[in-house]
């Protein structure tokens, strides 16, 4: 959590300002970027007690800890891609900004995810068959490498 974080200040310049209109939140949102160009390390002794409470931001609210149904439910609830687009398009624009700052590990990595999350989008607003599309990601393995491998290629699929 972003209580028991740190990080470099060189830093700084590549993850502020944090965007507010983005579905992560500030510590996910620094983490992220610092990972792109640097190495994260997370630390496995407890540093803080954590606890929940019904006002918090991020956690499992009680209505929430139900168990999630039976795996057809499952496939037929829908995948919203678009918060995960977005968030992906703002990492991307802001390591562009800062590419004669740092060197970026992972720049083809979030282009290949973001293009697959666009196909998968694409292909769930279309009425028609949807198979060559589901293929070309299925033997890019960009179902494996950024989804849940062939039960998102099914899901695309039928539903």
């Amino acid at each position: 959590t972003g209580s028991t974080m740190s990080f470099r200040a060189m830093y700084k310049d590549l993850v502020l300002p944090i965007p507010g209109d983005l579905p992560l939140i500030h510590d996910g949102w620094i983490a992220l970027l610092i990972s792109t160009t640097a190495e994260v390390a997370p630390i496995s002794e407890p540093l803080i007690k954590y606890r929940q409470h019904q006002t918090q931001q991020v956690g499992v609210r009680r209505s929430e800890r139900k168990a999630a149904g039976n795996l057809l439910d499952a496939a037929r609830r829908k995948t919203t891609l678009g918060p995960e687009i977005d968030k992906l398009r703002a990492v991307r624009d802001r390591l562009a900004a800062q590419r004669n700052r740092y060197q970026f590990k992972i720049e083809r990595q979030i282009d290949m995810r973001l293009k697959h999350l666009e196909t998968r989008a694409w292909i769930s607003k279309r009425k028609v068959v949807n198979a060559p599309y589901v293929l070309r990601e299925v033997l890019t393995w960009r179902y494996h490498r950024y989804s849940n491998g062939f039960y998102s290629a099914l899901k695309d699929l039928l539903w």
